[in-house]
């Protein structure tokens, strides 16, 4: 496996901005959403909830544009950042912008829906899309990751009725935008535009958490994401992270470099990532091509005051001619110092085939806050 910096979900951010607009706004404007007449100033208001993502982190948003020209709203990464907003709304067009904490959403609103793109402190940049709030409703946001063997990165669905919206980004692959419909618990929604079109098909369980399938323009993987992931942050009342929520890295060019979108909820860690080796790093019993990388999905994780532990599954299977599939195993376990860093030991032993078996390699890493 080798890695550039390209985007599988199409084009970089001049294309995001466009097909996040013409896909969750009609026109990219027009009047303001569903009426709330409950704000103070006596403005008839209107209420969106909305997810947001980039290459580094993700979390949710509340939207509020008034006829008087106002905007505001809350911000919250996964990782336990929250900022007020503030800002302008034009009535006529939809169109809004709101700043707090470093960060700025600059975006359109309907009368189903919002969305943009936003930047972060850093100069970092992404998307975020939602829905717009009856009066009364309450939306369900879920923040999550999603892999697909190749790419990873984050995964957040906000769902209110039967409307659903959804925001996907990672490190390497830039930021799409997706809408759909809920039936029941099941629901699917897809992009437009671009290099490709993003599909994902997922399953609500027991209100709490969503799971499912993601198809990209390089396959196909996995995603999931809770409630809880996302109401842990906007609970915290920090301007700094509060949690291992977010993505990690080790320094690029070693011999094995690992990157992993984390997620904490409570004292538990989920999430997915990607490991990349040099070729001959590990060494194979029988020949064949080596073995150069994977992506790999947690399966279980814990924090334990500084020290962090976390056990994966290597997304790439193997067909075994008995029947079934080989897969490999990535585990790692260090500590954690200051939020901003993490050291330990990374043990990984790539799936086996029926021709090649590679041996368990470990290596000392640090992991470092992207």
């Amino acid at each position: 496996m080798t890695r550039s910096q390209r985007s599988i979900f199409g084009a970089p951010a001049p294309w995001m901005a466009q097909s996040v607009c013409a896909l969750l706004v009609a026109a990219c404007g027009g009047a303001a959403g569903t009426t709330d007449a409950s704000n103070s100033g006596g403005d008839v208001t209107a209420s969106y909830a909305a997810a947001f993502a980039s290459g580094a982190q993700s979390g949710t948003l509340t939207l509020t544009s008034h006829t008087s020209g106002q905007a505001g709203g809350t911000m919250a990464t996964v990782g336990g950042v929250t900022a007020a907003l503030s800002g302008t709304y034009s009535a006529s067009t939809g169109s809004f912008t709101v700043n707090g904490g470093g960060y700025a959403f600059t975006g359109f609103t309907s009368a189903s829906s919002a969305s943009g793109s936003f930047t972060g402190p850093g100069g970092g940049a992404g998307a975020f899309s939602g829905l717009a709030q009856p009066t009364g409703a309450t939306a369900t946001t879920y923040c999550g990751s999603w892999e697909d063997g190749i790419e990873f990165g984050w995964m957040n669905v906000v769902v209110s009725g039967t409307s659903v919206s959804s925001v996907a980004g990672g490190p390497y692959v830039g930021t799409v935008g997706l809408m759909g419909t809920l039936t029941a618990a099941t629901f699917d929604a897809s992009s437009s535009g671009g290099a490709g079109t993003v599909t994902i098909h997922g399953t609500i369980v027991a209100g709490d958490s969503i799971s499912g399938v993601i198809v990209d323009p390089s396959g196909s993987g996995s995603f999931g994401a809770s409630k809880a992931a996302c109401t842990a942050a906007a609970s915290s009342g920090s301007t700094t992270p509060t949690t291992l929520s977010g993505e990690w890295a080790t320094a690029q060019g070693a011999g094995t470099t690992i990157t992993v979108a984390l997620l904490q909820v409570g004292t538990r860690l989920s999430g997915a990532g990607v490991i990349t080796v040099q070729p001959g790093i590990p060494a194979s019993v029988g020949g064949g091509p080596p073995w150069t990388g994977d992506g790999y999905s947690i399966t279980s994780g814990s924090v334990s005051g500084t020290n962090v532990t976390f056990a994966s599954t290597l997304v790439g299977k193997n067909v075994r001619q008995a029947g079934g599939f080989y897969y490999g195993t990535l585990s790692f376990s260090g500590t954690a110092s200051s939020g901003t860093t993490m050291t330990g030991t990374l043990t990984y032993t790539p799936t086996f085939t029926d021709s090649q078996v590679f041996t368990q390699q470990t290596a000392t890493v640090t992991l470092t806050r992207q």
